[in-house]
């Protein structure tokens, strides 16, 4: 199989939550923690500015935005000019945005078909979520030049992300994927977050915190969640959750608002 096949492949997009949106003056989208979901603008109209620790940038309307998550970030509007955007939260596996992607969408462009073509699946919500999924991963597909796919050349790495990512109920040892690797437990470790920009322990909470998200805004419980994602005490699993999302399963999901 061609390698550029292969890695296309190895991209997991789900969309979570997904609306056309003008803001309430008084929303803000705040993240000290990093979000767990990244999230996906397309700007009709407003006043948006996007602060990070190394940056902050004035959004612009007709541009594409896509956000990183687990890195700490805020979006804040002008009350006289709010944020009127279509919005998406993706699931994104393995996750390979480190940094604020802008694309200008030219209308006539296939940025421009896109993204008309998400707004119509958006605003039809009898449409399936099959066919959205398909328009995001040709999006992605088109995105290789930003994304960077070369991180994930090393077929090693490649298996050991795929095997966390459908074994997020285990518990994980570093040693069991440096064998399956066949790499020194130290080496793997090193090379795992050359490749992946996160260590493999934090790799495999991040992909547990990923499904647990997933699992509570479907209204599981969350002693379903917990053992779900392979935590038999519930209490340490709040404490993990907590850590990584700045919040409670209990507050996060009574917090679910249909907003960006």
């Amino acid at each position: 199989m061609d390698i550029n096949n292969r890695l296309k492949k190895f991209i997991h997009i789900l969309p979570i939550k997904y609306d056309i949106t003008l803001c309430p003056a008084d929303w803000q989208a705040d993240f000290p923690l990093g979000a767990v979901f990244h999230r996906l603008y397309y700007i009709y109209s407003g006043n948006v500015v996007y602060t990070d620790k190394d940056s902050r940038i004035t959004l612009q309307k007709k541009n594409l935005y896509i956000f990183p998550n687990f890195k700490p970030y805020l979006i804040t509007h002008d009350r006289r000019d709010p944020l009127f955007c279509l919005w998406l939260e993706l699931k994104i596996s393995p996750d390979i945005f480190n940094s604020l992607i802008n694309l200008p969408v030219i209308t006539g462009s296939v940025y421009y078909n896109i993204v008309k073509t998400i707004e119509y699946i958006v605003k039809n919500k009898n449409q399936e979520k099959e066919l959205l999924q398909n328009q995001l991963q040709v999006l992605f597909y088109l995105l290789e030049d930003e994304i960077n796919f070369d991180y994930y050349t090393d077929i090693r790495i490649q298996d050991s992300v795929e095997y966390i990512l459908a074994n997020t109920q285990e518990k994980i040892a570093i040693t069991l994927l440096a064998e399956k690797a066949g790499l020194d437990p130290a080496y793997y470790s090193r090379l795992f977050r050359k490749i992946t920009h996160a260590s493999p322990k934090n790799f495999i909470i991040n992909s547990k915190i990923h499904k647990a998200v997933e699992m509570i805004s479907r209204g599981c419980s969350i002693n379903t969640v917990a053992n779900s994602v392979g935590y038999q005490d519930v209490k340490e699993f709040y404490s993990i959750f907590r850590r990584y999302t700045a919040r409670t399963p209990t507050s996060f999901y009574k917090q679910q608002k249909n907003l960006p």
